[in-house]
């Protein structure tokens, strides 16, 4: 199967510093927490005035630059327009090469998770190197089939955070449940 380092398919950004802008706060900025829709809560800042700055679009992949175990998020339209920290990575890929929820399921793999952090080892609180994200290798099978790869992914995730909802809506119940009944001996 044909592969290609990631810096040859898709396009790497690192975050910016948000606090050395100064402005009226009219922009957005994400940060690690925000990778995850059940925690997310960007930041108002003044846009970035820095060349490096790029706004989230569609079809984007966000990658954690820090953390144990690197979070990794396809942009949806509530990231669209935001800038992402230093702790973020911003990867767009190639369109006509790359699926970007292909990508973002790829990244999310545990082999590849444990590639990354391989070069953090022993650092106080790890951060993935561009350099090891530029030279990843990314297996590239055709765009058809990395699509439905994709698509599975997506589903998978979905079917996660509805099965966690269901889950804490029974606890929450139960614990009602409970709570009315010692109620009632009073």
């Amino acid at each position: 199967m044909p592969s290609a380092t990631l810096s040859q398919v898709g396009q790497i950004v690192t975050g910016i510093n948000q606090a050395g802008e100064s402005g009226a706060f009219d922009s957005f900025y994400i940060q690690i927490k925000d990778l995850d829709l059940e925690k997310r809560a960007l930041v108002a800042g003044p846009t970035p005035r820095v060349k490096r700055a790029i706004a989230v679009a569609e079809g984007d992949v966000l990658l954690a630059a820090r953390g144990e175990r690197p979070a990794v998020a396809l942009a949806d339209p509530g990231l669209f327009g935001a800038y992402p920290t230093l702790d973020v990575y911003l990867i767009r890929p190639d369109a006509a090469r790359l699926d970007p929820a292909y990508l973002a399921a790829y990244l999310a793999q545990e082999h590849v998770i444990g590639q990354l952090r391989a070069s953090t080892v022993g650092v106080l609180i790890p951060r993935i190197p561009k350099a090891d994200l530029d030279d990843l290798p990314i297996p590239l099978p055709p765009l058809e089939r990395q699509r439905v790869i994709g698509a599975l992914a997506q589903t998978v995730q979905r079917e996660r955070r509805l099965l966690d909802r269901i889950a804490a809506a029974h606890r929450h119940l139960r614990e009602r449940q409970l709570a009315v009944a010692f109620s009632a001996l009073n």
